[in-house]
């Protein structure tokens, strides 16, 4: 699988929605995205 071109940062206000993160969460992990963590985030 060639990895997305582009990196996104997911911010809290779309994370605490259960539809809205589950929506992205899938879209990320069938290569449309890639989320961007990083310890000051978490």
């Amino acid at each position: 699988m060639v990895p997305a071109p582009f990196k996104v940062v997911l911010d809290a206000n779309v994370l605490y929605p259960f539809t809205l993160r589950d929506t992205l969460l899938r879209a990320a992990s069938r290569g449309l995205f890639q989320v961007y963590w990083s310890e000051q985030f978490l």
